[in-house]
C-alpha cells in the first residue's frame, strides 16, 4: 500500500512512521500494491488524532479514533478499519455469489429450453365460425386453446379458457 500521510500539529517520527507502515501493511491481503492509504496525524492540545481513509473503486473506508498516545490510537483505528474492510469484501462476495447463481440458473435453463424439441406438427383447415361455436368445439375437444376464422370479419382468432373458467378471445391483425 502506498500511505500518504498528513499532519496538522502533530509531528511524527521516523519511529513512528516505521510502526504505523508495519500495522497498515497487514492490510495489504485485503487490496492491491497501489492502493493508497491517507493518513490524518493531528493534536489537539493534550488530545491526539489519527484518522485512516482508504478510497478503492469508490469504496471509501474511514476510521478515526482519539486519544492521549498516537501509538496506542493506531492500535485503534486498525480494527475499525478491517473490519469495515471485511465487511466490504463480505458483500461483494455475495453479490458476485447471486449474480454467479444467476449466470448458472440461465445456463440450466437455455440448456433445458435447447433440450426440448418440436415433436408434433399438427395442420388443419380453418372453418369460418362465430366465437360461441368455437367455445362449443374448445369444450368438445378438451384443449385450453381452439384456432379458428371468425365468420363476421374473416380473421384468424384464438379462444381460450381463463383461469378464472371464463373464456378469451384473440384475435390476428
Amino acid at each position: 500500500m502506498k500511505i500518504e500521510m498528513v499532519t496538522h500539529g502533530y509531528k511524527a517520527s521516523e519511529h513512528f512512521k516505521e510502526v504505523l507502515t508495519t500495522k497498515i501493511d497487514r492490510l495489504n491481503k485485503y487490496f492491491e500494491e497501489d492502493t493508497k492509504i491517507k493518513v490524518a496525524c493531528s493534536a489537539q492540545r493534550e488530545t491526539q488524532i489519527l484518522e485512516l481513509t482508504i478510497m478503492v473503486d469508490g469504496f471509501v473506508c474511514r476510521a478515526e479514533t482519539s486519544g492521549d498516545n498516537m501509538y496506542n490510537n493506531i492500535d485503534v483505528v486498525l480494527p475499525k478499519l478491517e473490519k469495515q474492510i471485511i465487511k466490504h469484501h463480505e458483500k461483494v462476495i455475495s453479490k458476485a455469489k447471486k449474480e454467479r447463481t444467476a449466470i448458472l440458473q440461465e445456463a440450466e435453463w437455455r440448456k433445458q429450453v435447447k433440450a426440448s424439441k418440436l415433436v408434433k406438427t399438427k395442420k388443419f383447415a380453418l372453418v369460418a365460425m362465430s366465437p360461441e361455436d368455437a367455445i362449443a368445439q374448445l369444450e368438445l375437444v378438451g384443449h385450453s386453446f381452439f384456432v379458428y376464422k371468425d365468420r363476421t370479419t374473416l380473421k384468424t382468432s384464438v379462444v381460450y379458457e381463463r383461469k378464472d373458467g371464463d373464456f378469451g378471445v384473440i384475435v390476428v391483425e
